[in-house]
């Protein structure tokens, strides 16, 4: 045998399983590939400790405000009014200088709330008080303690409500602190800085921005009114002498207590948390794996208005609009919907255009009543928004929740770490 065929004759060939043994073997687990890291990124010092610049501009505020208190007491009032500006200017900037930066937080929000306090709710407050001496020094800390009152209010709803983006509830407190130092640097008749400090004040508080509500004026009209009266108790200050004040003050007081009178009746009577809160809101969406952004968004909703209507798409018409796949059955998302406060009816959405849900739904609301519509900011462009347009019907966007969201948590059940 050549030697070639003698060294092939001699290898054993390995034993072969029998097909009943091979079925009855467990299939190898197949490698899971690691997950990729990478190496931190390293930055340089200034960037981490960019927070430093939106709270030194923070810390700023709240000195111009104790600066502006002191000279308050020393009676030198446009000193202090201007320290309340050049405050109102600081605290304009740390905002968008976080932002820009990345660094915004629960420290830098705490921070500047404590600043205002102390430039737009103390500093104004001292001056009003330090403006009146002698026999009406009583009017002073009565103005003084309104406007502090107001400014603590309105600084607890902004820390504990969100409100919609691009709007303010009520006048900010640094519009309110610098107006009512500089009625009272600019030497106005006592009258009129009663009128205009009151109007300030009680501004602040009113949440819906609509002061007349009861009488169906447009929140527009209101805010015009607001600053119609402001300048003409300006202009004519100097046009009439302490009768013609007198007469001119009784105009803004008795608007400037309508939105305090309103919002009583309102919690005693109406059941609403503030002027200006619409009858319904409407809302369009999916829903899918119902978590904590959905449940702001309605929690939203059930401030904003008494009676909720939702209506949620179906598994189709979401992969025509995002080409994705629920998790849940429309009628499981349906009905996580209609279990949340105030939320009255759902309406189901079998197409991708909503627009014929939509007008359902603004037609099953009693006639007389206010509607705004409401959804997430990250799709403004949304189907059906011109439905809402056409029947004039608000449209608020709610601010995104950072960190999660139904593609999110699908990823995760997907790569099995939910």
């Amino acid at each position: 045998m050549p030697p070639s065929n003698r060294k092939s004759a001699n290898r054993t060939p390995p034993p072969q399983a029998s097909s009943s043994q091979t079925s009855s073997m467990p299939a190898a687990p197949s490698p899971t590939p690691s997950p990729v890291t990478f190496p931190p990124k390293k930055h340089g010092f200034f960037y981490r400790n960019r927070m430093v610049l939106p709270n030194t501009l923070t810390l700023g505020n709240a000195l111009c405000g104790v600066f502006a208190t002191y000279f308050a007491t020393q009676r030198n009032f446009p000193l202090a009014s201007f320290l309340i500006v050049l405050g109102f200017i600081f605290d304009a900037f740390d905002g968008p200088v976080a932002r820009y930066l990345k660094c915004s937080g629960e420290f830098g929000m705490f921070m500047d709330s404590l600043a205002d306090v102390t430039c737009f709710g103390t500093a104004p407050t001292i001056v009003l008080i330090e403006y009146f001496d002698g026999p009406q020094q009583f009017i002073g800390i009565f103005l003084g303690v309104v406007h502090f009152t107001c400014t603590i209010v309105r600084l607890a709803k902004f820390m504990t409500e969100d409100g919609p983006p691009g709007r303010f509830s009520g006048m900010p407190c640094p519009f309110a602190g610098v107006l009512n130092a500089a009625v009272c640097a600019a030497e106005l008749p006592p009258t009129t800085i009663i009128a205009l400090s009151l109007i300030h004040s009680f501004y602040m508080i009113n949440w819906g921005a609509n002061y007349i509500k009861p009488f169906s004026v447009s929140s527009k009209f209101a805010l015009a009114f607001v600053w119609f009266l402001h300048f003409l108790a300006l202009a004519l200050a100097s046009l009439f002498n302490e009768l013609g004040n007198q007469l001119l003050a009784l105009i803004p007081i008795i608007y400037g207590t309508i939105p305090v009178l309103y919002q009583l009746y309102c919690f005693l009577f109406n059941d609403a948390k503030y002027p200006g809160q619409s009858d319904y809101a409407l809302t369009v969406g999916v829903y899918d794996m119902f978590h904590r952004g959905h449940l702001e968004l309605f929690t939203h909703m059930g401030a904003m208005a008494k009676h909720i209507y939702a209506a949620v798409h179906d598994e189709e018409s979401v992969y025509q609009n995002k080409k994705v796949k629920v998790t849940d059955s429309l009628e499981t998302r349906m009905n996580n919907v209609s279990q949340l406060e105030k939320v009255e009816r759902v309406f189901p959405v079998y197409t991708a255009d909503p627009s014929a849900v939509i007008e359902q739904m603004i037609a099953d609301i009693p006639a007389g009543k206010s509607a705004i519509y409401m959804r997430g900011d990250d799709w403004q462009d949304f189907p059906g928004k011109h439905v809402l347009e056409e029947h004039n019907i608000p449209i608020i966007y709610h601010h995104y929740t950072e960190g999660v969201s139904s593609s999110l948590l699908r990823l995760a059940r997907k790569n099995h770490t939910l």
